[in-house]
């Protein structure tokens, strides 16, 4: 039961919704839309789930990457960068996670919607843990400009996510006025799910007690929410695996 909650947001944000089956597709298939649906991409998982189930009911939106693919260092095939070229929106984390993006979205047409995430107000962003004292945060994201020190998993907050999944309606309401009401009601039940599971893990949290490593220090956005901290990481730096020394 308690490995169950402890896993919750990361389930939830790497799979998809059984009411909104993810698929792959190519850029053919977003060519070959309906011209009253918009063809909508998100880059990595997370951000596909929280989509796919603001849009259930009109278009399914396209994932990217898939759990194979390093989202960090990534050199996009052919048929994905068709699939961007083809897209009405393009909803991303930023740079500090999709390191790729920014010199692939500027060859992309102009008249393509993108959404950075990270830059969305009333987000709660952290600093990483594993930044030294001495780099201090500057909370540069509410004027469009990516700040390194800023932890990129934001998602793992479920408060983040709510913000994160109105900022999508929103997007997609301007966008497509003639589903807004459908968005709208979607981002309603999403909001009910989510915060009823949020008051659910912290209870069930404050029964046990604890110790655990992680591989990669991630998931400090999940801790914080439901007030746990993991005794340390064992790599410290995503883009290096440990040394036999240091493990």
């Amino acid at each position: 039961m308690i490995l169950r909650c402890h896993l919750f947001l990361l389930v939830f944000f790497t799979s998809a919704f059984a009411q909104a089956t993810e698929q792959k597709h190519s850029g053919s298939d977003i060519a070959g839309a309906p011209a009253n649906k918009l063809a909508v991409v998100a880059t990595i998982r997370p951000v596909h789930s929280l989509l796919s189930y603001i849009m259930q009911g009109s278009a399914k939106p396209i994932l990217l990457l898939d759990q194979t693919q390093s989202v960090h260092h990534y050199s996009l095939r052919p048929s994905q960068r068709r699939t961007l070229a083809h897209a009405d929106m393009i909803f991303w984390i930023g740079e500090a996670l999709e390191g790729f993006m920014p010199r692939v979205l500027n060859s992309m047409p102009k008249r393509i919607q993108v959404i950075e995430l990270i830059n969305t107000k009333g987000l709660r962003l952290l600093e990483p843990r594993s930044v030294p004292a001495s780099k201090t945060l500057h909370n540069d994201h509410e004027h469009g400009h990516h700040n390194e020190t800023l932890d990129p998993h934001i998602w793992l907050s479920i408060d983040n996510a709510l913000i994160l999944a109105a900022k999508m309606t929103a997007s997609l309401s301007v966008k497509n006025p003639a589903q807004q009401t459908l968005y709208q009601n979607n981002l309603k039940k999403l909001t009910n799910r989510l915060t009823k599971e949020k008051t659910k893990i912290i209870h069930q949290f404050k029964k046990v007690n604890f110790k655990y490593l992680v591989y990669h220090d991630a998931f400090q956005y999940f801790e914080e929410q439901i007030n746990i901290a993991p005794l340390g990481a064992i790599s410290t730096d995503e883009e290096h695996a440990p040394g036999i020394r240091h493990l």
